[in-house]
């Protein structure tokens, strides 16, 4: 991984439905991070 890559761990629900985990790859890009890679997380 180099310097302009992050990595983030993140939880979200909507409603009434279960919370999803992701695990994402962030790239840093002239407008600011941006999600590289998504995966979620069983």
């Amino acid at each position: 991984m180099t310097e302009t890559q992050q990595k983030a761990d993140l939880t979200w629900s909507y409603g009434t439905r279960a919370p999803e985990r992701f695990c994402s790859q962030l790239i840093d890009s002239t407008e600011g991070y941006r999600i590289a890679v998504l995966t979620l997380m069983a």
